[in-house]
């Protein structure tokens, strides 16, 4: 019976090991969008990733995504 139960302990333990990493590399709509004004007032991308517990790459590549956004809708609407 003991064997059962830690067993069992060690699944959730996996289980919520895998929902952490998980949420390490994944931002929601608010998260991201703090994130990004966090940046805009030129806090760091280790800070920011530090702040909201995720890994730096998320906030890297979060931050490219949204620069290159910007810079492609001012293009679009400044040859008119």
């Amino acid at each position: 019976m003991l064997q059962f139960a830690s067993s069992d302990i060690s699944a959730e333990s996996e289980i919520a090991k895998a929902e952490s990493m998980s949420s390490r590399n994944h931002l929601h709509d608010e998260m991201r969008w703090r994130a990004v004004g966090m940046l805009q007032a030129d806090a760091r991308q280790s800070v920011v990733a530090r702040e909201l517990n995720v890994h730096r790459s998320v906030i890297h590549k979060l931050w490219n995504h949204y620069q290159r956004n910007i810079n492609a809708s001012k293009r679009r609407g400044s040859g008119r």
